[in-house]
This record gives structure tokens, sequence and C-alpha cells, in this order.
């Protein structure tokens, strides 16, 4: 166990480094939990090399917290499998348009991350099962957990295509209480 965390400190490093060096500000998080470990919790998220290296100096195996919303400028769409969220999202593709191309996460625990891009001047804000059970969205004040990080299992990518714009999501949000979501 101890051999494990120490091959994959570096990994988790350079990976924090990576997606900050493109422009997408992290955050540690407890492994295992996902609890965050700065003081501000994902508010304290950044890009800054020098604030990324001493947080994993201190906490060499902590998971990678990524905020969502305007800071970030990602929306995320967490399916849970315990929850019924691949049922939910099939039904929802059924009543509408199929998912988009998009970046998608296998997470920890089993379940789905789908990226989009946050639309510029529209907040979408957090909501938990509003979609159907098993789907919340992760948007303005919101977080998620990030390859390589590790809770019950690894977090991993299954999809890396680009970002699809979050119209989709919008929509189908739309469809069940836009009034309060934006």
């Amino acid at each position: 166990m101890e051999e494990g965390r120490q091959l994959s400190a570096p990994t988790l490093l350079k990976a924090a480094l990576a997606y900050a060096g493109r422009g997408v500000p992290v955050f540690p998080c407890e492994r295992g939990a996902k609890r965050p470990l700065t003081r501000n919790g994902h508010w304290d998220a950044t890009t800054d090399r020098r604030a990324i290296e001493r947080w994993w100096r201190r906490q060499p195996s902590a998971n990678i917290g990524l905020p969502t919303g305007e800071k970030s400028g990602i929306v995320v769409l967490d399916v849970d499998v315990d929850g019924g969220g691949l049922g939910s999202l099939a039904k929802l593709e059924r009543e509408g348009a199929p998912v988009p191309t998009t970046a998608r996460t296998r997470t920890g625990g089993g379940g789905l991350h789908l990226y989009f891009r946050n639309p510029r001047g529209t907040e979408i804000r957090n909501t938990a099962g509003l979609l159907g059970p098993g789907l919340d969205v992760r948007g303005e004040g919101g977080y998620v957990v990030v390859p390589p990080s590790r809770t019950q299992g690894p977090y991993e990518w299954v999809d890396r295509s680009p970002l699809a714009e979050a119209s989709w999501l919008i929509d189908r949000l739309s469809e069940r209480d836009g009034a309060r979501l934006f």
C-alpha cells in the first residue's frame, strides 16, 4: 500500500500541473472521500504552479479537484450508476436528442462524468436528481474529482473528445425547470 502511494504521488502532481497548464484550475482533495483539503475548498482552486506543488508536497496522495462553473469553464453531468443514472440518461436521450460526443470519465464509484463547456453569460447551477434519479449537474459553486484520482476505484478517461457545448444540457434542464436554474 505504501509503495503504491509513493508511486502515485508524482503522477498526481504531474496530472494536477498538466490540468493547470491547460488553464484548468485545480485543488487537492482527500483521497477516498473527495473532501477538499484547502481552507476554502474549491474556491482556492488555481493554475499557479507554485501553489499546486506546495499542496501536493504536503499531501502527495491527494486527489485532484476541479471547480465547475465559470472559474473552470466546465459543467459536468454526474451519472451515478447506483442511483439509476444510466437509466435516467437513456430516458433523457429517448425524450430528446442523444448526448453529444464530449469528454467523459469513469468515476471511482463506477459512474460517469460528462464534461461540457460552460456557456459565457449563462450560470448553470448545481442540481441533484432534477434531470432524473442518479443524475446530478455540477455547475456554479460545485466541483468534481478528476483522473487519475482514486476513491473506491480509479477515475479514468473513457473519452477524451473536446468538450461539447452545454446546449444539450441546458435544453434538458430548461425542460425540467429552467427558470430556477439560470
